[in-house]
């Protein structure tokens, strides 16, 4: 479908049957227009007048020229007029219309909708139903990669997650593949459930068959939600993967915002590091490591003293008791001077006793306590008294007084949590107070890297959140936004890594589960034959599904080498790396990027880099469009060069002329502002292109700018 000629009578500001283009057949046609002058109105002519669905039929009121509104008078009749034509097989006109009557002075009535073509025959015409010749000359799936307004639509796979699917059902032989697949899947699976009951059939194998056939459906309901999953997941990373390409579009800041990046990097490792050097779990180390006794030091000291005053207590009745008693006898065994109250019999305790004698010395006091010696004698004593009760075997009249022997026993427990341990505990305390101050430190550390972290994230927000010529509001909006979309893009990264390898490991399962299953031997042949039955149509099933990924990858092959040849023609001598596009199996989408050719991807594309590549794509797939369906059709572009250098987009539209594919592109860019005129001219340089160029602009004579009606587009052919 080569376009030849486009007439547009009252759509809008197209005013009357002035507004005429002819199209190059084999190249660029250049509409240049400035804001407000009826570029996007041209592009919305085209898509209304292609329109089949019937959908905007209610909004065609809004489509009568306001002029011509303006000018009826009631009973008035007049139509909106959209014409194409064409060469498709032959010459071809189509014709979308409707009338309109002015019913009251603020009333207008649609009436008469038509759609119609012809097809010319010599010097004959026929005519054709509208919908009819469009379908068969430029259907909706061809219509759907050809024309595009702004830059936004011109990466088809992201803007629609299909295109993918319906690329390889129309330009491919995949749909044969998938039906024989399916038909193939289905008839394994009617013979792995014949075999499956012929096996659970035979007592041999019965209970084996059973389990494994459990296993395999939990295993087959298992992959079906993973892949659900990786499909959510991968949808997910996808919408907000776009969301923040959306953001980051303006190569003047693709410095700071790698700077930021690296910064970013930076601050997480240093946090990460430290995390590490901090993570202590105080509730363990609370009691395993024995942080809850960093207090005991002064909770021993008053227990030793209350143990020490209890005892002294309870040695000073006994004595009393023995004077009560008359059994002074018993108190002379060890006297001390000035009615001092004696230690207890256990301290010092046997074994020190007999090593201070035996080196003739007391180690309590430091003195030397030789042999004949009263503290020799002493010490002598004390060991036989401490003897002496160690072997007692009878109730004494003690008892009388002390029933039982707690004080005894609390007194050896202040013994024992004594010396080493105590000391123990009391170096504890100092090194939990130096951990403590260590982890406060790199707490402190820490804290400056998340603050100067959470810094350059807000500030890479707020870069990202200014692209995209955003109003006030929605910058606001979009820095409240962007860490979300990034926090959001990650995880759902993560989670998608994770999902496939747990379905590899799903898969991998099932098939050591249906080897398992076939495997099963129990002499019965007709076991045997439905499971060689199953086993072939298992092996044809896999065959097709290699087929049909071969297939694709063909495909995407094919379409990335076209996409690269025409990179390399419309970048001219512009860097222009190597188109790379990676295909997710699960949701058979695909993500276009920019490869250099040492193998890194070019993670920042400028916005001129970014529309190139996908032109290139939009080219191959008309190439590829008009190999399979053996004819040409048209690429319609609404200012898709927006962000084009006034060299750059010079030397594109002129590579786009010679690349023998009818283009047509609606721009302002090639308009400048003239100081002495006050109005907007068209660029000297271009008069230098070799393609048809067209002026629309607002007719300035009766122009109101508070009135509606007084805009009127005019057309002009430049060239």
């Amino acid at each position: 479908m080569v376009l030849k000629e486009l007439i547009i009578r009252n759509f809008r500001s197209y005013y009357g049957d002035s507004n005429r283009f002819d199209f190059n057949p084999e190249g660029l046609t250049l509409i240049i227009g400035d804001n407000g002058d009826g570029k996007t109105t041209f592009f919305e002519a085209l898509e209304w007048l292609f329109d089949t669905t019937g959908l905007r039929e209610k909004e065609e009121i809004n489509n009568v020229s306001e002029m011509r509104k303006s000018q009826m008078v009631i009973g008035d009749v007049d139509e909106v007029r959209v014409t194409i034509k064409f060469v498709h097989d032959g010459e071809k006109e189509l014709t979308k219309a409707f009338s309109f009557k002015k019913t009251d002075v603020n009333r207008i009535e649609i009436t008469n909708r038509e759609f119609y073509g012809y097809r010319f025959n010599g010097v004959e015409r026929e005519q054709v139903d509208g919908r009819q010749i469009l379908n068969s000359c430029f259907d909706a799936e061809i219509r759907r990669y050809s024309m595009f307004k702004g830059e936004t639509q011109l990466d088809i796979f992201h803007e629609d997650s299909e295109a993918l699917k319906r690329l390889l059902k129309t330009f491919s032989d995949i749909t044969r593949l998938d039906n024989f697949a399916e038909l193939t899947h289905n008839l394994k699976e009617l013979a792995s459930k014949a075999h499956s009951s012929e096996l659970k059939k035979d007592k041999k194998t019965a209970t084996e068959a059973q389990r494994l056939e459990h296993e395999l459906n939990k295993l087959a309901t298992d992959i079906s939600d993973i892949r659900r999953q990786i499909r959510d997941q991968e949808e997910n990373s996808r919408v907000y993967k776009g969301k923040l390409d959306k953001m980051v579009d303006n190569r003047e800041l693709k410095e700071k915002l790698d700077s930021i990046n690296e910064r970013m990097k930076d601050y997480e490792e240093k946090v990460r590091r430290i995390r590490g050097y901090i993570n202590v779990d105080f509730n363990t180390s609370l009691l395993d490591e024995q942080w809850i006794l960093c207090a005991y030091p002064t909770i021993f000291d008053e227990f030793k003293k209350k143990v020490s005053a209890l005892s002294k207590e309870r040695r000073k009745q006994h004595d009393e008791y023995l004077i009560e008693k008359g059994r002074q006898q018993q108190l002379q065994e060890l006297t001390l001077p000035d009615g001092m109250t004696k230690l207890p019999w256990f301290v010092p305790n046997e074994e020190y006793l007999e090593e201070m004698i035996a080196d003739e010395c007391c180690k309590v006091c430091g003195r030397p306590a030789k042999k004949g010696t009263d503290a020799y004698e002493f010490m002598v004593q004390k060991l036989h008294d401490a003897l002496a009760h160690k072997k007692s075997k009878q109730k004494t009249e003690d008892e009388d007084i002390f029933k039982y022997n707690y004080i005894e026993e609390i007194q050896h427990l202040s013994i024992s949590f004594g010396g080493i341990k105590e000391q123990s505990v009391a170096n504890r305390k100092l090194a939990i107070k130096g951990r403590l101050e260590f982890i406060a430190d790199r707490t402190k550390e820490m804290q400056k890297w998340m603050q100067a972290l959470e810094d350059a994230k807000d500030e890479k927000s707020r870069i990202l959140s200014q692209l995209n010529g955003v109003s006030e509001e929605e910058i606001t909006r979009s820095a409240k936004d962007v860490r979300d979309y990034m926090n959001r893009h990650e995880e759902a990264q993560q989670k998608l890594g994770k999902l496939k390898v747990i379905l590899e490991s799903l898969r991998k399962q099932q098939e050591e589960k249906e080897d398992e299953l076939s495997s099963l031997d129990t002499g019965n042949k007709e076991i045997a034959r439905l499971g060689r039955i199953h086993n072939l149509f298992d092996h044809i099933y896999k065959a097709f599904i290699s087929a049909r990924e071969t297939n694709r990858r063909n495909f995407i092959n094919h379409l990335k080498a076209l996409s690269n040849q025409y990179l390399v023609e419309l970048s001219g001598n512009d860097f222009h790396g190597v188109i790379e596009m990676l295909r997710s199996q699960e949701t058979e989408s695909i993500d276009v990027m920019l490869r250099s050719e040492n193998g890194s991807i070019v993670t920042n594309p400028s916005e001129s880099q970014k529309t190139t590549m996908y032109m290139a794509v939009l080219f191959a797939i008309a190439k590829i469009t008009a190999d399979r369906r053996e004819t040409k059709y048209p690429l319609i572009f609404d200012a898709p060069t927006s962000s084009f250098s006034q060299m750059k987009e010079q030397e594109f539209y002129e590579i786009i002329n010679k690349i023998q594919k009818q283009c047509i592109i609606v721009t302002k860019d090639m308009l400048e502002f003239d100081v002495a005129t006050q109005k907007s001219l068209i660029k000297s340089s271009a008069y230098e292109l070799s393609c048809p160029i067209y002026r629309i602009e607002k007719e300035r004579d009766g122009f109101n700018e508070n009135d509606l009606s007084t805009i009127r587009v005019k057309t002009t052919k430049i060239k």
